[in-house]
């Protein structure tokens, strides 16, 4: 269900939401304060919603050791949204 409406009404695709819990399921931080699905549509302190805050991190933010391949596939995913006219 919270999958469905991050696709549905928050206009995430499916390959987007596959990558945030990816990745941040398992980040060190993240992995023991995202636990489920349910997180994706809550706000944090600031009223934004925990997907637009970890697909904004993963679209804004160079990580250390990030590799060749994981920011191709950041560049792919902001081209995708822009097509699709989502703002990012």
């Amino acid at each position: 269900d919270v999958i469905d409406k991050c696709i549905r009404l928050e206009g995430y695709k499916p390959e987007q939401i596959e990558e945030i819990m990816d990745r941040f399921r398992n980040d060190p931080f993240w992995k023991t304060n995202f636990m489920t699905p349910l997180k994706l549509r809550k706000k944090n302190s600031e009223g934004i919603k925990y997907i637009d805050y970890f697909w904004e991190k993963i679209e804004n933010v160079a990580e250390p050791g990030m590799t060749d391949e994981e920011i191709k596939r950041k560049k792919r995913n902001r081209e995708i949204l822009k097509k699709f006219g989502v703002q990012v």
